[in-house]
């Protein structure tokens, strides 16, 4: 059965009939990795108001800046608002080994932002240093450490800031998603449960919990929340993709491409999502509409990428005795990248 995302899609969308099918197909998706990095803008009052008035205030949590260090605080959000890297360097040239651990912060956050993020570490790392339960500068450590792709140290520092009373929906998704790079998709998912528990509506944190769902093979379960993501969205085709992946997971071949077709008709589909279309249409012994996505796929500027499974799609031909269709596609395939080929490729 078609689903209801699926049917409002086709009511809204298409003005011709999708052709279904069924078959063996196998294939998956890349799934987005995003994240927000930083909640720190300098033209932003709120984080103005922030900075000025939060250290010391709590003592435990937050290292206190003596009046000289408040001027510098002032004269510096104007400086970075102007230009960050003079601003950084300013900053740098005035921190010692004595000064407050929130200008260690200021130039993490500074490096966070300007994108170097070793960097960014290592500021943070040497406020906590100065200022051992430095709650802020636990979580943005772990920001950072996470957007460099090292997400074991990212864990930690995550989780020693939400022990410090920093858990909010950012560290939490963060943390499922530092978790789910390490294939901890239990810890990842209980993290994920969290993060939505702050911000229910963050489709990061939502997509997350997809992913977690589909390695734990609860597939049924990720299908009902892409089902919803897709009632509120139906214009994501980053969605429909996802579904796309459970469904084949769960053995739907004709609904997973009842969706790549709905990708491919919104202009969003990738290489790898039209040669799986062209796959499953195959396999169902759909010739024509195989030829056509395939010849789709060689069109793209990345097409010769595709050459392999044209080749295979060709001899799948062939052993149909549709000798046209294997025939025309050798030919199109020559045609747009004969001087490309190697050897073999051409034979």
């Amino acid at each position: 059965m078609i689903s209801l995302a699926i049917k409002n899609y086709l009511e809204m969308k298409l003005t011709k009939k999708i052709t279904l099918a069924l078959g063996l197909a196998i294939g998956s998706f890349s799934f987005a990795q995003t994240y927000p990095l930083s909640e720190n803008f300098w033209t932003s009052p709120e984080f103005q108001d922030r900075v000025m008035g939060s250290y010391g205030m709590h003592t435990g949590l937050e290292p206190k800046i003596n009046e000289e260090e408040g001027l510098l605080f002032k004269e510096l959000l104007v400086l970075l608002d102007q230009n960050m890297e003079l601003g950084r360097d300013r900053l740098k040239n005035a921190i010692t080994p004595e000064s407050s651990a929130a200008l260690s912060f200021m130039l993490g956050t500074v490096n966070l932002q300007l994108g170097d993020l070793e960097a960014s570490v290592e500021a943070y790392k040497s406020a906590i240093k100065k200022f051992p339960n430095f709650m802020r500068a636990y979580k943005s450590a772990g920001y950072a450490l996470a957007q460099a792709n090292q997400y074991e140290e990212a864990t930690k520092y995550l989780v020693k800031g939400m022990e410090l009373g920093g858990a909010d929906g950012t560290t939490c998704g963060l943390l499922g998603y530092s978790y789910l790079n390490l294939d901890k998709y239990g810890a990842a998912l209980n993290a994920y449960n969290l993060a939505m528990a702050y911000e229910p509506d963050t489709i990061d944190w939502q997509l997350g919990k997809v992913r977690c769902l589909i390695y734990m093979q609860a597939y049924g379960e990720a299908q009902g929340l892409l089902e919803d993501l897709l009632l509120k969205d139906l214009d994501n085709s980053e969605l429909w993709l996802h579904q796309a992946n459970t469904k084949l997971a769960m053995d739907l071949a004709e609904e997973a491409a009842t969706n790549l077709e709905i990708v491919r008709r919104m202009g969003q589909a990738s290489l790898a999502s039209l040669t799986l279309l062209g796959d499953i249409y195959e396999n169902r012994a759909m010739h024509k509409l195989a030829f056509e996505v395939y010849s789709e796929a060689l069109d793209r500027t990345d097409g010769i990428k595709a050459l392999s499974k044209v080749r295979r799609l060709a001899s799948s031909l062939v052993q149909y005795e549709e000798y046209e269709y294997a025939n025309k596609i050798a030919e199109r395939a020559m045609s747009r990248f004969e001087s490309e080929m190697e050897t073999d490729q051409e034979v």
